[in-house]
């Protein structure tokens, strides 16, 4: 209407560390008139500035969840200029100073989140890594990744298909949305269950390499007799069955709800997915007919987190970090501050079981990772006094009925599920780290273990106490001979358990 009048405007978002942070942080996009109407049926107020053309709104991540204090208010002068543009004249009644959204500041440390990124190459899977002394996440990721940058000024078509429709799924958060099988790395919890109703640790049960309840459930190992924290290092599935079998399902979901799993926590972030931690009940609502009968035959797999138990890499982490911590019911935080305000709290409930019962969970994990056991060669440090205990853990992905399940040649879609729980040092535990590497094949040592080891050391160097204990500590005498100690005795680098297989070397990618 008013000749040589334009309106001129340009707003834009831009994600300098690429994809290392895209299912965390999320992306922004423009405001569509599904968004108007959907804040009109919840009765909200629209804001003025969503009607600006080319305005971005939180789509995913925190940019979804937090977009109200990241948003502000716009503002703008109304001024008069001359013929060469010259503001010779303000209306201070008509403008209006635009306030800045609030500043977030997060938990999560770039270097450690780079690093995992970086670690995972071409494969899927996620990594969390968590202080286990205060909850705050340093790492969380997801892989494969993609560029948030592509989705603010609207990803092409053809590019958006191809990221949809990859098997792999770089759009899905596998922290956090992506369920699966924890495998051997639940057998903690079943110790820790049989624990609390009076098993004795010292309890030795006898594994043939096999147990039968029915049919016959296979041992990839003959353990031999094995008290619990034996059976944690062999990773011996006949142990935990049998504890299993003697417990039932809902003392292990008791458990296992204590330890952090068949929940979400409240992080700040949507797009949870809480998992399932059967039961006796479950089975009951979920089921009709003989079907709602929780069978005996059900329970072996249950003690070795296979069947209907799913977890996510975030909940591994918070139950990592409360058996490293011992004592508290450590509850994760991945917002530290908003507008300066300091969010969440370190004052956590404590744990209802005996701290000498997380001890004995605490020996076996760190004898996983010594000579012999089922993580021992991927799982070494190289930092001296500071080692690191885990728990490894296989997790099939289809019935392989009587073939084998070994990994070599497969379709990828095919291949078991590769995990990894750690934490350290073993002597004062500071950050615990969850690895699922989707379809990583047979053998938790052998893909998770690596990059577990290669994430922790770079949260450990960072650690200012940490690295002046390494450097003062002589490390790479000492690495060099316990391994050749090892050797000289005859002992194996990795176990013939469960979650054994030759040792797989982690790729550097280039940097």
């Amino acid at each position: 209407d008013l000749p040589g009048v334009m309106a001129d405007m340009n707003e834009a978002r831009y994600y300098p560390h690429g994809g290392a942070y895209a299912h965390v942080v999320g992306y922004v996009a423009k405001v569509s008139d599904n968004d108007v109407k959907g804040m009109r049926e919840r009765g909200e107020e629209i804001p003025s500035i969503l009607y600006n053309p080319g305005y971005r709104i939180g789509r995913v991540g925190l940019e979804k969840a937090l977009d109200e204090p990241l948003r502000g208010e716009a503002g703008g002068n109304r001024v008069e200029v001359d013929v060469r543009g010259r503001v010779v004249a303000e209306d201070m009644a008509g403008s209006k100073p635009a306030v800045q959204g609030s500043e977030v500041v997060l938990t999560l440390d770039n270097d450690v989140q780079q690093r995992a990124l970086e670690v995972f190459g071409e494969e899927a899977g996620s990594i969390v890594v968590m202080d286990v002394r205060n909850g705050d996440i340093l790492a969380m990721v997801s892989s494969p990744s993609f560029d948030p940058n592509l989705f603010v000024s609207g990803v092409p078509s053809r590019i958006y298909r191809a990221l949809a429709d990859y098997e792999r799924r770089p759009l899905t958060d596998k922290a956090l949305a992506g369920t699966f099988a924890p495998g051997s790395t639940f057998k903690p919890v079943v110790g820790l269950a049989a624990m609390k109703r009076g098993l004795d640790p010292t309890r030795r049960i006898v594994c043939n390499g096999s147990f039968y309840l029915g049919r016959r459930f296979a041992c990839l190992g003959r353990h031999g007799a094995l008290d619990l924290r034996g059976a944690i290092k062999a990773s011996c599935n006949v142990y935990f069955m049998t504890l299993a079998t003697e417990m039932g399902p809902d003392a292990i979901a008791e458990t296992a709800r204590d330890m952090g799993f068949g929940q979400t926590f409240d992080i700040g972030i949507g797009g949870q997915k809480a998992g399932l931690v059967p039961d006796r009940e479950w089975k009951r609502r979920t089921y009709s007919g003989e079907q709602k009968t929780w069978y005996p035959g059900e329970s072996p797999s249950y003690g070795i987190g296979q069947g209907a138990l799913t977890v996510n890499a975030l909940q591994l982490a918070v139950y990592t970090s409360r058996v490293a911590n011992g004592r508290k019911a450590v509850m994760p935080r991945l917002i530290k501050s908003i507008g300066g305000v300091e969010q969440g709290s370190n004052a956590f409930a404590d744990l209802p079981y005996d701290p000498q019962m997380l001890q004995v969970l605490r020996d076996g994990m760190e004898a996983v990772t010594s000579a012999g056991g089922t993580g021992f060669r991927n799982s070494q440090l190289g930092l001296g006094t500071v080692q690191m205990a885990g728990k490894t853990g296989t997790a099939q992905a289809r019935n392989y009925g009587a073939g084998s399940r070994k990994g070599a040649g497969r379709p990828w879609s095919q291949k078991d599920h590769n995990l990894f729980v750690a934490y350290a040092p073993t002597d004062n535990p500071r950050y615990a780290v969850s690895v699922i590497v989707q379809h990583g094949g047979l053998g938790g040592g052998t893909a998770g273990a690596p990059r577990a080891r290669e994430v922790m050391k770079v949260a450990l160097l960072k650690d200012p106490e940490m690295r002046a204990r390494i450097e003062q500590s002589g490390f790479e005498a000492q690495e060099d001979a316990g391994v050749r100690e090892a050797e000289a005795r005859g002992e194996p680098l990795d176990g013939a358990a469960t979650d054994t297989a030759a040792p797989a070397p982690l790729v550097e990618p280039a940097r």
